[in-house]
């Protein structure tokens, strides 16, 4: 029997729930040592890891999560951001039983698509800010983030601008994990991994309270950004800029706030140079 004495010294003083539990746990146990090395893990310290293995999750209830020991834990990222509505909300729980036993999903290839993607694309058009438009859903952000690069190089291709193909960003910026999208994140790290590609160049990060210089008043710190980025354009040729991306509060960076009249300032700017601002917007 797999669980050969361990499991028969323990059936007669436990109640089978607990027997369960322990059982889990002692199977658990032998997956981490013999699979530890094949996940990997992303962001993570691994000396840490080493030292004290992973954190291994069983379940979510509201806010918190729970490990395999049943210890609870106040999600404060909400996951990566999108559990805003909490792990288990009755609501979404049963609207996504009944979206599932009713239609799984659909691709929108060959001028199909599925009646609820229509329903979302025109609710999302109701609440943002465009009287107008076409929305294209993507699988993350990263992928949305390169489809529009792919987009502004199509849109300059069919023109006959070939050379516009530059893409400017913000030092500490984050767009994503796609190869692209790696290119526009503006972190020390992505030179691990031979980033930035060709033609992703990386302008200041208006976080004014850290590069703002002494006596600079927040407005001046702004005016010098939206020089600064001037400048920039100059330097590079505004006829080989396809677009300008932006976070409009700085996530992974920091959840940094821009510097007061910002994009006031650098609008008037890309628009001078007839370069597009393209949000990333996150939080």
């Amino acid at each position: 029997h797999r669980w050969g004495w361990w499991g028969r010294r323990f059936k007669s003083s436990l109640p089978d729930q607990k027997i369960d539990y322990y059982k889990k746990i002692f199977s658990i146990r032998i997956m981490l040592k013999s699979n530890f090395s094949h996940h990997l893990y992303g962001f993570t310290d691994l000396k840490s890891l080493n030292e004290r293995g992973p954190t291994v999750l069983s379940h979510g209830k509201g806010i918190y999560v729970y490990d395999i020991h049943n210890k609870k834990y106040l999600d404060a990222n909400s996951g990566l951001w999108n559990a805003c509505a909490g792990f288990d909300h009755p609501g979404l729980v049963e609207v996504a039983q009944r979206q599932y036993s009713k239609f799984a999903g659909y691709h929108s290839l060959f001028g199909r698509l599925s009646e609820e993607t229509l329903i979302l694309s025109d609710k999302i058009i109701e609440v943002s800010p465009f009287d107008d438009g076409k929305v294209f859903f993507c699988n993350s952000g990263s992928e949305a983030n390169d489809t529009a690069v792919k987009m502004l190089w199509m849109f300059n291709e069919r023109k006959g601008y070939t050379n516009k193909r530059k893409i400017i960003t913000r030092i500490n910026a984050y767009h994503g994990v796609t190869l692209g999208a790696t290119s526009m994140t503006g972190k020390p790290y992505i030179k691990e991994f031979g980033m930035p590609l060709k033609d992703f160049i990386h302008a200041d990060c208006p976080h004014y309270w850290k590069y703002g210089l002494p006596k600079e008043s927040e407005e001046d710190f702004s005016i010098r950004m939206a020089k600064n980025l001037e400048d920039l354009i100059i330097k590079e040729g505004p006829e080989t800029i396809a677009g300008f991306f932006a976070e409009p509060v700085q996530g992974a960076g920091g959840v940094i706030p821009p510097s007061k009249n910002y994009f006031d300032l650098i609008q008037p700017v890309l628009k001078k140079y007839e370069i597009p601002m393209i949000a990333d917007e996150v939080i």
